[in-house]
């Protein structure tokens, strides 16, 4: 089920229709934080692509697009006479409309190499699909794929993905209708589902404490959410470090990282956002306390590890869930 050809792909439901294509660079491969961190921000900028799909002939850049008009035949038949190859305007496009993510959701399915499970620029293509509609919100899903060989060639499935969306007022920053919940009929079927419980904080979670760099903040002016994965795997490595310390006396930054388990599923609930500057803390622990050697990827590790990120003054900004493969490497020789 990891692989499609190009023919398969183009008989997908109708609401595949652009797939947003990149090309990798070995900075985003080359280690586990900047491969799970490359994935979130390419579904980002693959769910901008698709929900910005606007016939430019249509378009009227000065109107805030809350609701879109389906597409139109005149639509479709003005892009085939430019001759862009361009596909014609869906009706989930939000367009210039600001939205904000409520939750993510990421499936790896290739991680255990970071070096081998794409080549150096290798040519990746990531398709979209509006899963549900409410009155506000959404829900989108991305399938990820390495097209070996290049363009054309036989498609490896590397990670699916699930945002849910909430579009809001510029004028007010509350959630708006976005009208979209007319096309409902046209969702594509869900098909991404990780694990989403998690529990309460136990008292003897681990404390990682930072400050937020400039960075880290994007056109929005909070930090980006992809750059939250990064704050994550600092405090993995933290706690490990932690219980290392007390076991055996300070590894090596190399050993601590080959340490890390390889990450299964992620589940991310956004509550806040972060500025520029801030004082944060992650609060991690695993179901049977804290976060310790044994989470890091040593015989006998749990299944799961729970995040709560919060400001210094005690505000929830995000909570977080990480399944580990069932197998960890063993332990690293000092």
């Amino acid at each position: 089920h990891l692989e499609a050809s190009a023919h398969q792909l183009r008989l997908m439901a109708h609401t595949f229709l652009d797939m947003y294509r990149l090309q990798t660079q070995w900075a985003n491969c080359c280690t586990q934080t900047s491969y799970l961190c490359s994935i979130a921000t390419w579904t980002d900028a693959a769910k901008d692509h698709y929900f910005n799909l606007t016939d430019p002939l249509d378009e009227d850049p000065s109107r805030l697009a809350l609701a879109p008009p389906a597409a139109s035949p005149s639509a479709a038949s003005s892009a085939s006479e430019r001759g862009s190859g361009a596909a014609p305007p869906h009706p989930f496009q939000v367009g210039s409309a600001p939205w904000v993510i409520r939750c993510h959701s990421f499936l790896f399915l290739k991680q255990h190499k970071y070096h081998t499970c794409t080549d150096y620029r290798s040519d990746l293509a990531i398709s979209t699909a509006v899963t549900k509609v409410g009155r506000s919100s959404l829900e989108a899903e991305h399938a990820m794929f390495h097209e070996v060989g290049g363009r054309g060639g036989r498609m490896e499935l590397l990670c699916r993905a699930h945002s849910a969306l909430v579009v809001i007022s510029p004028k007010d920053h509350k959630p708006a209708a976005h009208g979209l919940d007319a096309h409902a009929s046209q969702c594509s079927p869900p098909s991404v589902s990780v694990p989403s419980g998690i529990p309460s904080r136990p008292r003897s979670a681990s404390i990682y404490t930072f400050l937020t760099r400039p960075s880290d903040i994007d056109g929005h002016g909070h930090v980006n959410n992809a750059v939250l994965i990064t704050y994550l795997q600092n405090a993995r490595v933290g706690a490990l470090a932690k219980a290392w310390d007390s076991r055996r006396g300070a590894p090596s930054g190399s050993a601590l990282h080959r340490a890390l388990p390889s990450i299964r599923s992620l589940y991310i609930e956004f509550k806040l956002p972060a500025d520029q500057d801030q004082e944060l803390t992650i609060f991690s622990w695993c179901e049977d306390g804290v976060l310790s050697v044994a989470a890091g990827g040593w015989a006998g590790a749990p299944p799961a590890a729970f995040f709560e990120l919060a400001r210094s003054d005690g505000a929830l900004l995000a909570r977080v869930r990480m399944d580990f493969e069932p197998s960890a490497p063993p332990a690293p020789r000092l």
